[in-house]
């Protein structure tokens, strides 16, 4: 039993499970598969009941150091987030959601949709599992996480360097 006063389940008397007493869920052989694929970097979420947000893995973010704000802008194959980005005065407020950091933003993730004609259609989310770091010709960090497009978006950014990873190259 659940104990209220000490928050805590008591082991003081244990019941005798009576199992004609439960029965099993008839759709217990019809559970969703999920989609198994590489760790999300970056997942965008778009619903009506439960708000739109993007969320950045914590891997990606240690490469900036302590950030509390981002920017991001949208180019022709994906999506570029850096904490200084070029011709860029947008700035999103990073708030922590679990492990990982999210912007509670419904234009920007209109936005995304739209430029990338992401479907929603069944489902409440889509992630990306590739990223790029790459560099600003000041030398700023920059994450670009490529989307394949079908629509061109029109910001793009020049970059020095670029150096791929995913998941497992992060650790």
């Amino acid at each position: 039993m659940f104990n209220r006063e000490k928050n805590d389940m008591t082991t003081e008397t244990t019941l005798p499970y009576d199992s004609s007493k439960f029965k099993a869920p008839s759709f217990s052989g019809k559970q969703r598969t999920s989609r198994i694929g590489k760790p999300a970097l970056l997942t965008i979420v778009n619903t009506p009941k439960c708000g739109k947000r993007v969320a950045i893995s914590p891997k990606v973010l240690e490469h900036f150091g302590a950030l509390t704000t981002v920017q991001v802008a949208i180019g022709e194959d994906g999506v570029a987030l850096g904490e200084r980005l070029p011709e860029n005065d947008a700035r999103f407020t990073l708030k922590t959601l679990a492990n990982k950091s999210v912007i509670y933003s419904a234009p920007l993730v209109d936005s995304l949709t739209y430029s990338f004609e992401l479907d929603f259609s069944g489902r409440s989310s889509i992630s990306f599992g590739e990223c790029s770091l790459m560099e600003t010709e000041d030398g700023e960090p920059v994450a670009f996480f490529p989307i394949k497009a079908q629509q061109p978006a029109s910001l793009p950014l020049s970059v020095q360097s670029e150096d791929t990873f995913d998941e497992g190259q992060l650790s």
